[in-house]
């Protein structure tokens, strides 16, 4: 159908402000009647999703590379969103993507950028208050206010675009005492750091936020749809939060009524599988994608969902949500009054500690194939005394939509429950991008390091594959601690 209203917005990364006049300008030659849009460009992911769903938009555009670099050598992207505000289908990307290759030409609007920008077609909006406000529909702020107002709060932007949101609903609608909002400004390259919040790319904040058992902690990425928390001294790894807001979630005002569902990518460590079963929800498992979380939303299937790569939503929008995510968790604290190491151990004392690592490998499309073209090879067998249950490969088919997605990655099983996963990542900029996960269940130690918990399960996990065989290499370029 034609776009007659859209949805346009920055990361504030190099180049996504001469991009935005671009945008426009295409735009307003080509029939689109209203822009909504903010007077500095900028706009979060999530508050992009519930711009399209308050205004009633046909599709979002952001100009934005999320968690990755910025910079004049570094990455550029453009995210798209439909009509309810979630990430396009796989089967729409396809279609723009062979639509780039016969584009023969495109109309443009002339005129000054002063005259684009005051055209009669588009539309300001405050997205601060727009988001700040649903905020306050979900969560209870007057009880969040009381709980904060001997809390130490420490929060990290990464020069992304949180730092407007931070302060709108940290310092004036909460009114916290003890603040501190770093990174909060907008830099075109991050002021050369990676916006990227985990334990290796925010390692400053990471360890510093260890040491401080009486102060909370969180960092977003770019685009404010990722988060991390180290709350009392102890990080909460994202599957850990994920199990967590399926138990604690209906204590926030706005989910009352309880959850319809649950669901997690096939990479996410399952201990949210024994959190829901307990709790008698459906539970859900998706490719790595949000869109797969989109379609379950859509269809009020799921209320809750989330991945291992530090994201987690709800349903009242169609991404994932950093600044949502660190209040379910201040919720959590604010109504249960127990400290973070209480529920953290006592969710461990119930289900184990999964420990989880991540490793990334930059290769090629021919050395990734070969892994997996080894993997349909691999059967179940022991090495060095890790006994190899099964080995599938996960293929999903939409339970709404019925499309089959197949080549998901795949999943080696070992005989004591632990897991060592594999998959191409579509977020990577260079080349493919190569994931292997791991994980393993720890019924009672909960204290050690988790690199070196699941550092054999690892190097056996990468013997399996034949990593050295077929990547030329058994080290990663990136390791995540999880």
């Amino acid at each position: 159908k034609p776009i007659k209203r859209i949805i346009l917005g920055t990361d504030g990364r190099y180049f996504s402000r001469n991009s935005h006049e671009t945008v426009l300008r295409v735009a307003l030659a080509n029939g689109v009647e209203e822009i909504y849009t903010t007077y500095d460009t900028l706009l979060s992911t999530p508050a992009s999703s519930l711009a399209v769903r308050t205004f009633k938009a046909d599709v979002s555009i952001l100009l934005t590379a999320s968690h990755n670099e910025g910079g004049l050598k570094k990455d550029f992207g453009i995210k798209v969103e439909n009509e309810s505000g979630g990430i396009l289908s796989e089967t729409t990307n396809q279609k723009l993507a062979e639509q780039l290759k016969v584009i023969k030409n495109y109309h443009t609007l002339d005129g000054t950028m002063h005259a684009i920008y005051a055209h009669e077609n588009v539309r300001y909006f405050d997205s601060v208050k727009l988001y700040a406000d649903e905020m306050a529909r979900l969560f209870d702020f007057d009880s969040l206010k009381k709980f904060l107002e001997n809390t130490s709060l420490v929060l990290d932007g990464l020069h992304g675009v949180a730092g407007i949101y931070l302060k709108e609903i940290f310092k004036n609608r909460l009114g916290v005492k003890n603040l501190d909002i770093r990174q909060s400004e907008s830099l075109p390259d991050f002021k050369g750091g990676h916006p990227e919040p985990n334990p290796l790319y925010a390692k400053i904040f990471y360890e510093e936020l260890l040491e401080k058992p009486n102060t909370i902690g969180c960092a977003f990425d770019a685009d404010v749809d990722r988060y991390m928390i180290v709350s009392e001294g102890q990080f909460l790894a994202p599957p850990d939060l994920l199990a967590l807001y399926a138990k604690y979630l209906p204590l926030a005002k706005g989910y009352k009524e309880g959850l319809k569902g649950v669901a997690r990518s096939m990479p996410t460590a399952r201990i949210l599988d024994y959190v829901v079963k307990d709790l008698g929800l459906d539970l859900y498992e998706v490719p790595t994608a949000w869109r797969y979380f989109t379609s379950l939303m859509d269809a009020d299937k799921i209320t809750l969902c989330g991945e291992e790569s530090f994201g987690t939503g709800a349903d009242y929008i169609r991404e994932k949500d950093g600044i949502w995510g660190f209040l379910v968790w201040l919720n959590t604290l604010a109504q249960t009054g127990q400290k973070t190491s209480e529920i953290i151990h006592d969710l461990w004392s119930r289900y184990g500690r999964f420990y989880t690592c991540r490793y990334d490998f930059e290769t090629t499309q021919e050395k990734a194939q070969a892994v997996f073209e080894g993997l349909k090879r691999l059967s179940p067998q022991i090495i060095e005394d890790h006994e190899i249950e099964s080995v599938s490969e996960f293929n999903y088919t939409d339970p709404i939509t019925k499309e089959y997605i197949p080549n998901q990655g795949w999943i080696v099983l070992f005989k004591d429950g632990s897991r060592v996963m594999t998959r191409l990542s579509n977020t990577g900029t260079k080349g493919a991008l190569l994931r292997f996960y791991l994980e393993k269940r720890e019924m009672k130690d909960f204290n050690a390091d988790s690199f070196e918990l699941t550092k054999d399960l690892g190097r056996v996990g990468m013997k399996a594959l034949q990593f050295e065989e077929f990547l030329g290499t058994i080290k990663p370029d990136v390791i995540v601690k999880g």
